[in-house]
């Protein structure tokens, strides 16, 4: 068999295949940039090749596509996931300060990890996590050497983890059980190994089996393979964890990404209206050129650009009774976009929630139910994610616990209750609670919650919050005014 024919070269999962496309679309556009923008502005209908990409890139004569920007919504949405799910500090007793610190051997704390998987499950529904370590030492009969825990150490031998973008493993596969008969993964390595050759960007296959492997490095113009390496593992398992769920259905952030396109397209489109008409539009009599000409002895472009600037005008007939003014576009009619663009906006952040409100002027009372109804939607996807993160972590560290006796097992615990009602809002309420009359428990109540209201905004230190939470209890109702009232 040829290597064009090897089928580990060729195998994608059906899941795979039916997704790769939008995830990358989804990823891209968190990332945002310049590459975003070139996979997602549209050329408009009969668009010239000067308006779409300039006549003259080097006398930086730019097109559309070089002026477009982005307003990143997609990643101000995973972001706001991350800030609610992160925003109380991740329980890991009994862990590795070294592991916390630096999971993947490359500097990145599992904090920092754990944020990216969960950015990753926020656009693409999942992602997977790799558990590894360097290879055992052998001796001569291909045997592994037994080491001490300080020589172990010295080496910087150690458990390290990954993490798999859902288009880099291209092929899966579980058996009745639901463990892992075998995981491919697909990597671009960047290889200027060799200084007296030029450097290439090599792709890479992976075969993760149950005890070890083989790694194909293939050739970037015809993708045969250059090298074959096995390689071993002490795990009786494919130390892969997937986090998320893996599914060719479609993705609800697929139509955050198709919006977040949209817009892009319209503020560009706008954008290029302003560009193009809104400035005065010189009106010069057709005949002044030529009068201009010979009373000035200069050429008809010398006569132009005194009278237009940077502009060129428009050049009436004699008919026209001679009056030299300005054309300047309706600016009503200019408005029309942008009003569009707000709706969208508008109609992104009401589907997604997660109290990324716009304020409006005009925006209608809710009653406190209707408020509270929207807010159950968010606080239980973010549950969810944090269920979501907090059973893969266990899973992860159970298999470093298998791969190394030595890793320091822990249970991490996330933070699963969450507050995206508006700051504002709250306490805006509170106060007009407390303009009732309420008994003096009531009124503590009051002062309880409007604490809480302040914790959440400054981050009061714990001992002190409780300091004045016990002051609250303690603290006397006023005497009673009797003159007031008409007492004696």
């Amino acid at each position: 068999m040829s290597d064009n024919a090897d089928p580990r070269l060729s195998r994608s999962h059906i899941i795979h295949s039916a997704r790769a496309d939008q995830i990358r679309l989804n990823l891209q556009a968190i990332a945002g940039g310049r590459p975003y923008i070139t996979a997602r502005l549209s050329r408009l209908p009969f668009e010239s090749d000067a308006s779409w990409s300039g006549r003259n890139s080097v006398k930086g004569d730019q097109g559309r596509i070089d002026r477009a920007f982005l307003i990143n919504y997609a990643s101000r949405i995973a972001a706001k996931i991350n800030q609610f799910v992160f925003s109380t500090e991740v329980r890991r007793t009994n862990a590795d300060p070294r592991f916390i610190a630096d999971a993947t051997r490359t500097g990145v704390s599992i904090t920092g990890f754990m944020a990216r998987a969960s950015e990753l499950v926020t656009a693409a529904r999942w992602c997977w996590i790799s558990v590894d370590r360097d290879s055992l030492p052998r001796d001569a009969q291909g045997n592994p050497v037994q080491r001490s825990v300080a020589d172990k150490e010295a080496s910087g031998d150690r458990v390290y983890w990954s993490l798999w973008e859902p288009q880099e493993v291209v092929d899966w596969n579980f058996d009745a059980s639901g463990k892992l008969r075998f995981v491919i993964t697909e990597q671009s390595v960047y290889d200027n190994s060799d200084f007296t050759r030029p450097a290439v960007i090599r792709p890479v296959r992976t075969i993760w089996q149950r005890g070890g492997g083989v790694r194909l490095w293939l050739n970037p113009d015809d993708r045969k393979i250059a090298k074959e390496e096995a390689f071993t593992s002490t795990l009786d398992e494919v130390a892969f964890v997937p986090v998320g769920t893996l599914s060719a259905a479609p993705w609800w952030f697929d139509d955050v990404e198709n919006v977040q396109a949209s817009l892009l397209n319209l503020d560009s489109v706008h954008g290029e209206n302003l560009f193009q008409t809104v400035f005065p539009q010189l009106v010069l009599p057709d005949g002044m050129l030529q009068t201009l000409m010979d009373a000035l002895k200069i050429s008809g472009e010398g006569v132009m650009e005194m009278v237009r600037g940077l502009r060129y005008p428009i050049f009436e007939p004699l008919e026209a009774n001679g009056q030299t003014r300005y054309l300047t576009p309706n600016a009503t009619d200019l408005k029309a976009i942008p009003d569009e663009i707000l709706r969208r906006r508008r109609e992104l952040f009401e589907i997604v929630g997660l109290a990324m409100k716009q304020n409006e002027n005009s925006r209608q009372v809710e009653s406190a139910e209707a408020k509270a109804w929207d807010h159950l939607d968010p606080e239980a996807v973010l549950k969810e994610r944090a269920v979501l993160l907090e059973e893969s972590e266990t899973k992860a560290v159970g298999l470093s616990k298998r791969l190394d006796s030595t890793f320091p097992e822990y249970t991490p615990i996330y933070g699963k209750t969450f507050n995206v009602r508006d700051v504002a809002e709250e306490m805006a309420t509170l106060l007009d609670i407390g303009k009732l009359t309420l008994p003096d428990e009531g009124k503590k109540e009051v002062q309880r919650a409007g604490v809480g209201i302040l914790d959440r905004v400054f981050k009061i230190p714990e001992a002190r919050k409780q300091k004045i939470m016990a002051e609250i209890d303690t603290q006397k109702p006023p005497p009673i005014d009797k003159a007031a009232i008409g007492g004696t």
